[in-house]
């Protein structure tokens, strides 16, 4: 299942945020934003590894096709994972049992004029329930031949990271001005959420991949599925040479400008 981006409009119409009486101004949205980064908690420590027996492919096109064959043994890109919020809002998502499976629903802020916050809960995606622990997208880790140009050639594997719980470790000096408690699956702003390396389904899988130059990229909540203020900053991109025989990776290329704590001036109801 996969879900189309809507644009902030459209959440406001479907949950009925607008004008309140006696309202002059429209509530200003107080939203998460997911970044990838670079650093040493996060695709920094790259290497090789081998599948272990709970690993699974999971589909690129389809986040909820999960294949139920092992890949035990085989050969894979693995690396630490970290998940930032540099955004103003909490990400706060819940889930609830449904007829047709586990029912995501996020928490969305708005800024009232007077200074008050008001939240709306909107439904993001809904898993199968044969895949309890494995829930929404978190990340999706591609690799990509480097064409002569030295540019992104054609894609050479993909595998898609759904995470299992999230946390909040302090990352960023940053306070939302519509602090909402947490329910369920939540990345505070101004925090991170972290797996450690080789995690549940957390690689790229190159068994079979020759030696060679390629671009990896990561891309934070894929699809998209869950609403952000920014969607424009979702992609990360990094060369490196990958030697088979060895069975070790050498960063070759860095990512450009890659995401730093933000400076937020405070919001303007």
């Amino acid at each position: 299942m996969t879900r189309t981006r809507w644009t902030l409009l459209v959440p406001l119409m479907l949950v009925g945020a607008g004008l309140l009486p006696g309202q002059k101004k429209e509530p200003i949205p107080i939203l998460p934003d997911l970044v990838p980064v670079w650093t040493s908690y996060s695709l920094q420590d790259i290497r090789m590894d081998l599948a272990r027996s709970n690993d699974r492919l999971v589909s690129c096109q389809d986040w909820t096709d999960v294949n139920p064959i092992p890949i035990t043994g085989q050969r894979v890109l693995s690396f630490t994972l970290g998940s930032p919020n540099f955004g103003l809002g909490h990400l706060r998502t819940r889930r609830q049992v449904t007829e047709e499976g586990w029912l995501y629903s996020q928490n969305l802020s708005y800024l009232n004029e007077d200074g008050t916050c008001t939240a709306y809960e909107v439904p993001v995606g809904i898993v199968p329930a044969d895949q309890a622990g494995r829930w929404l997208p978190l990340g999706k880790f591609s690799l990509y031949q480097v064409t002569e140009e030295g540019g992104v050639g054609e894609v050479v594997a993909c595998q898609i990271k759904r995470w299992c719980c999230l946390i909040s470790i302090p990352t960023c000096p940053i306070t939302s001005p519509c602090p909402l408690p947490c329910q369920g699956d939540c990345i505070n702003a101004g925090t991170r959420d972290v797996y450690g390396f080789h995690f549940l389904d957390q690689f790229i899988p190159i068994d079979g991949v020759k030696s060679g130059y390629y671009w990896v990229e990561h891309e934070i909540n894929p699809g998209p599925i869950l609403w952000e203020s920014n969607y424009d900053n979702n992609k990360l991109l990094f060369q490196i040479y990958m030697d088979q025989e060895a069975g070790t990776v050498t960063i070759t290329q860095a990512p450009e400008d890659p995401a730093q704590c933000p400076t937020f001036f405070p919001p303007s109801p």
